[in-house]
């Protein structure tokens, strides 16, 4: 494997296939923190198409892209990453990791044994690793050359961490017609963080806002969760709401994906506020709308969610 460091170059204009990490538009300031560097990985035994494959499911903060005429790896990020991703890397070009093979258990202590083997099975790209189950002892059994047991390992322990329990606030902003001048003295002021969402609707014709009190829950990874009930202290206000979800661990460190239905409805006419599904990756202690809309002539409703530890 040789190794050409701080080479910068047009991948497009070259016909290098990019493969890099998506990343939520709030995740991207943590993203691009601190000085990257690029290197370009020449291969010697191994393909590019695999390597790139595996390096990506192993590195969450750089950027890969392969060059198959040339059978090279180019990575960016930080010099630690780059570091790790060459230890990755000589290990998969190594001659030996194409001929030795090896068997080896791993119990698996907090995550489901077909998942993680499902997952292992995807990931690992060599076409004689295998990783079956033994439900007796919730292990697994994988068989593979030196270099796809070494990753298989990695990869477990990225995989079978403990599950986190997250708190999980929801809020309505409703905001009503006006002169155009902010209002929130109708009802709770609006913390500093959720200003942008009242600004939306503000500028949308509905300046008069009002936060409901935050509905909040915990949940463990991997659970569903269910909200139900009623909110608003004057009747004709009142608003009935219905919301359900699963939260499930997701990269880049310090995120979660969530899957949320819900559905808010006006308790004396029946109107239809809110109606939505959608999945997200939300960042932790970061408030994430998940919808704005009008709600009748008179008023526009937001429905705002976040997740914390």
């Amino acid at each position: 494997m040789r190794i050409a460091r701080n080479v910068y170059l047009c991948l497009m204009m070259s016909g290098v296939l990019m493969m890099g990490v998506a990343t939520d538009v709030l995740g991207q300031e943590a993203y691009q923190k601190g000085p990257r560097e690029v290197r370009i990985f020449t291969l010697e035994n191994a393909s590019s198409k695999s390597t790139v494959n595996v390096l990506a499911s192993l590195i969450s903060d750089v950027d890969i892209a392969e060059d198959r005429r040339t059978n090279s790896i180019i990575v960016q990020g930080s010099p630690q990453s780059l570091d790790d991703a060459g230890v990755i890397i000589g290990r998969l070009d190594a001659p030996t990791a194409q001929t030795s093979f090896i068997s080896k258990v791993i119990d698996i202590q907090h995550r489901d044994a077909l998942g993680v083997a499902g997952m292992l099975n995807r990931t690992i790209p060599s076409r004689s690793f295998e990783a079956n189950i033994d439900q007796s002892r919730q292990s697994l059994v994988l068989w593979g050359t030196v270099t796809d047991i070494e990753l298989s390992e990695r990869l477990i322990a990225q995989l079978d961490q403990p599950k986190d329990t997250l708190h999980l606030s929801f809020f309505f902003v409703e905001g009503r017609v006006g002169d155009g001048v902010m209002n929130a003295s109708e009802g709770s002021p609006l913390p500093e963080s959720l200003q942008d969402v009242a600004a939306v609707l503000v500028e949308s014709g509905f300046p008069h806002l009002s936060l409901q009190a935050p509905l909040s829950t915990h949940v463990q990874e991997g659970e569903t969760f269910t909200l139900s009930g009623t909110k608003g202290r004057v009747v004709e206000d009142r608003v009935q709401y219905h919301i359900q979800g699963k939260i499930e661990r997701a990269t880049p460190e310090g995120t979660t994906r969530l899957s949320v239905q819900a559905s808010v409805n006006k308790v004396a006419t029946g109107y239809g506020l809110v109606s939505i599904e959608t999945s997200i990756v939300a960042v932790f202690d970061e408030y994430i709308v998940l919808t704005s809309a009008p709600s009748g002539s008179d008023r526009a409703i937001a429905l705002i969610i976040k997740v914390g530890r």
